[in-house]
């Protein structure tokens, strides 16, 4: 005889107790995450062609807070504003900023797949009816390490840029770049490593709970 839980009318009850209506949001929540997953993949080789072209490419750059007054109307008008970053256009790469630029954007481009890959797999075991498995407990470490890794790599790749832009554009004095420290990304992966922690405890629980049935 089949343990899987059945409705009154004998059809299968799913074993989260989600019905038809939250299994297809969640499918299509993981082909939002999967067509996420190809934009990425598609700007990143299209920026790393640009970057590989090495003309007039966009770069953003953290700058010390300046005050300055900003126009927001075709007509001259503008307010103050604190400035944090700019957005410099680069006539010519060097081949070190060119060096720097890809690494970035490669390595960026691969967090930002993890991530959204290890949301999409455990999406599809939620839809599945499994919520203390193992391989969730596993993708939520996943999603932990990537998190602090890309965080690393956004510090360390952001110094690289700057100073290779600024010697791109003639600038010898860098005083004025500012490496921004992003504590979200760090606080987002503590949270996920608790949620593992605890979805890890969980599947004990269970694991001794069906051990007693």
């Amino acid at each position: 005889m089949s343990d899987t839980p059945r409705t009154s009318k004998g059809s299968v009850r799913h074993a989260l107790g989600l019905d038809r209506g939250d299994r297809a949001a969640a499918w299509l929540i993981v082909a939002l995450l999967a067509a996420a997953i190809v934009g990425s993949a598609v700007f990143a080789v299209t920026r790393i062609v640009t970057i590989a072209q090495g003309v007039d490419v966009p770069v953003t750059l953290d700058i010390a807070p300046i005050s300055a007054d900003v126009p927001i109307a075709g007509d001259g008008t503008t307010i103050p504003a604190d400035v944090h970053s700019v957005e410099v256009t680069v006539p010519e790469l060097t081949s070190s900023a060119q060096a720097a630029l890809t690494t970035q954007t490669a390595l960026l481009t691969a967090v930002n797949i993890i991530l959204l890959g290890c949301m999409g797999l455990f999406t599809i075991t939620i839809i599945r009816g499994h919520a203390f498995a193992k391989g969730n407990v596993a993708i939520m470490w996943s999603a932990a390490s990537t998190l602090i890794a890309g965080w690393v790599v956004g510090l360390v790749t952001d110094n690289w840029v700057a100073a290779s832009v600024l010697e791109a554009l003639g600038i010898s004095d860098p005083a004025s770049i500012t490496v921004t420290f992003q504590f979200v990304p760090l606080l987002a992966a503590i949270i996920i490593s608790f949620v593992a922690a605890a979805m890890s405890y969980g599947r004990r629980i269970e694991k001794d709970v069906d051990g007693l049935v």
